[in-house]
């Protein structure tokens, strides 16, 4: 029989020792995701040694880590200062998590401390145990839609066993994910622009570290650099609105921040208080004007470029 790809579940937790398998089940570290993909990745050594013939030698393959990349949305526990599942990763993402009783869970990035975390994915009868994974996101908030996350993580390789697809427990909110509806984007105090999408991307620089005494000859993934940035496309404005072109040529910083969600443990705002417009593109939305606008991430007071606050 073929293995079906929609039978397919994905299971994360935060690892104590870096790594060393910490087990997750089905029951408390499943998550709805979209679009898994997981894909080792082999360092292919050409052998190309002088011969009697044309014919080309036989390949090696070297060392080998996995590449994992999935969707999820951008839900809440349900109780305002109860992380959800959804921390693991972040954490695995380089970033801090700190709870304030009654109020809420924030996400801000780490230049120490990094957490990994063990991710299963099973595949209608097979399992990849992939160890010591550590990742970088992509937050987009598009007008109407869920807010969504994409995910990519690196980690240590694993030849994947045969297992049967056990059956998941997922938390209540994914099924009630919020939408970016009434999000109050502010730039730079204004909430009056028009915008179809958000997009924020951490920017983790993710390191494979080669090491000749491990199986695999990979020691781990490393998180070494931060590159923040993001785009939003708001409706043009005329200059006595607001002139962008100002901010771009004096590269300007300013705040962006939006809200998705109103209901207690189900609402995320995303604040980067110091962004410096990259580029204005225009582009056109259904025959409206528009303004393309990339911008890159910069510190505050450091590791503060970008904030995801849950509530």
């Amino acid at each position: 029989m073929p293995l079906l790809r929609q039978r397919s579940i994905i299971l994360a937790k935060e690892e104590a020792t870096e790594g060393t398998d910490a087990s997750p089940t089905a029951a408390a570290h499943s998550l709805l995701a979209y679009d898994v993909q997981v894909n080792p990745i082999g360092e292919r050594l050409a052998r190309d040694p002088v011969r009697e013939t044309l014919s080309p030698a036989s390949i090696l393959i070297g060392r080998r880590h996995y590449e994992v990349t999935f969707q999820t949305e951008a839900y809440h526990s349900g109780t305002a200062d109860v992380a959800s599942r959804l921390g693991a990763l972040f954490k695995a993402c380089g970033m801090s998590e700190t709870i304030t009783a009654l109020s809420d869970v924030t996400y801000k990035p780490a230049s120490s401390g990094h957490k990994s975390i063990t991710i299963y994915v099973y595949r209608d009868g097979l399992v990849h145990k992939i160890l010591g994974c550590r990742g970088t996101w992509e937050l987009i908030l598009q007008a109407g839609h869920p807010a969504r996350l994409n995910w990519r993580f690196l980690g240590k390789y694993q030849e994947p066993v045969d297992a049967a697809v056990p059956t998941p427990t997922l938390e209540a909110n994914v099924l009630a994910p919020p939408k970016a509806l009434a999000a109050s984007l502010t730039f730079n105090a204004i909430t009056t622009f028009v915008v179809q999408q958000l997009q924020i991307v951490l920017g983790n620089a993710l390191a494979v570290r080669p090491d000749i005494n491990d199986t695999h000859g990979v020691a781990g993934i490393a998180i070494t650099n931060r590159a923040g940035a993001g785009s939003f496309n708001p409706e043009a404005v005329v200059n006595a609105t607001y002139n962008f072109w100002q901010d771009w040529i004096n590269s300007t910083l300013r705040q962006i921040s939006a809200q998705v969600g109103s209901a207690t443990g189900n609402k995320l705002l995303v604040t980067c208080p110091k962004v410096a417009v990259d580029q204005i593109r225009e582009a056109e939305r259904e025959g409206i004007l528009v303004f393309e606008i990339p911008f890159s991430l910069a510190f505050n007071a450091g590791d503060d470029e970008v904030s995801l606050k849950f509530s």
